[in-house]
């Protein structure tokens, strides 16, 4: 079938007008409907009676009025259906979209709200680990602390048994001196070279023994220790060898002029003490450190009492 106006083919009844006159159909944009759209839009009464423009057109001028009136007034009644179908789309349309915002903005929400319980979990964790290295923390500081207490008690308990043993062992040394400054000669007797530095120092003494200590060097003789009777006589020899500064050719004519002089045996623990106050004394200027029964003493000045020395401790007092 094909178009009364234009001639051409009308592919669909759903998209034909026809005229309830003439029985002639058209396609809905060659009439005064002008789209598809408009004629789908008139209620299905209103186009049972539609009539194409020339029917429209040959009618008598009331019948022609009638007819534009009714026509207008279908115009009317389509243009209104039509408005309103629009406002009703556009109506549903917004409300679609403003669904669809709110559905995001519900799905963000979502979104947020399990990001948010995934950090809870996150921090709970931090917080239980924490917790748990707080207390780890403080079973350590307590260890800690026992240890260190302890620690203080062995090293007392230490600090006491050292002082006992060097105590012995100085006893054990009483009767020994150490002879310093006497040359060192092949095959020569050291029972004999002790009993000339004593007779050089006014002292008849009889040795028990007599040794060179020490490693050899170039630079200065080695140490002679010997044993004498009492420690008494070990005294008296340090006396008299630093009272008549006995020298080395005083002994032996052949000797040169160094200085001899005799000390104590002392432990290496009395010996290092020693030392230390020795560098006390002269950073803060006291002029006298010297030993005597293995006592050390220090004294500032000359009408300064001396301070004893027992252990190491006691190096607080020089100051």
């Amino acid at each position: 079938m094909d178009c009364a106006k234009c001639s051409r083919e009308l592919h669909s009844p759903k998209k034909t007008a026809q005229c309830s006159a003439c029985e002639a159909s058209y396609h809905p944009s060659c009439t005064r409907l002008k789209t598809v759209e408009n004629y789908k839009k008139l209620k299905r009464d209103l186009r049972e009676q539609w009539i194409c423009d020339i029917c429209k057109n040959g009618k008598s001028k009331k019948v022609q009025e009638e007819s534009e009136d009714d026509s207008g007034d279908d115009s009317d009644k389509e243009e209104a259906a039509g408005s309103c179908a629009d406002d009703k789309l556009e109506a549903l349309l917004k409300t679609v979209n403003e669904m669809n915002k709110k559905m995001r903005k519900i799905e963000k929400i979502t979104s947020i709200e399990e990001q948010l319980t995934d950090i809870k979990k996150s921090v709970q964790f931090m917080s239980d680990q924490f917790d748990d290295f707080s207390k780890r923390i403080q079973s350590f500081e307590t260890m800690v602390t026992d240890l260190q207490e302890e620690n203080g008690m062995l090293r007392a308990q230490v600090g006491d048994l050292q002082h006992k043993v060097d105590f012995l062992e100085l006893e054990s040394r009483k009767s020994n001196v150490e002879i310093h400054g006497v040359p060192e000669t092949s095959n020569e007797d050291c029972m004999e070279v002790v009993r000339s530095v004593a007779s050089a120092a006014d002292i008849e003494i009889t040795p028990s023994f007599a040794v060179r200590i020490g490693k050899i060097r170039s630079d200065r003789p080695r140490v002679i220790l010997a044993g004498m009777s009492s420690g008494d006589k070990v005294s008296e020899l340090i006396k008299n060898t630093k009272a008549k500064k006995i020298n080395a050719n005083d002994v032996h004519k052949d000797w040169p002029g160094t200085r001899i002089y005799a000390n104590e045996n002392l432990t290496p623990m009395k010996r290092d003490l020693l030392y230390k106050a020795k560098m006390k004394a002269r950073a803060m200027g006291y002029k006298f450190v010297w030993i005597a029964g293995f006592r050390i003493y220090v004294k500032k000045d000359e009408t300064m009492r001396p301070i004893v020395i027992w252990k190491e401790e006691d190096l607080d007092k020089i100051k």
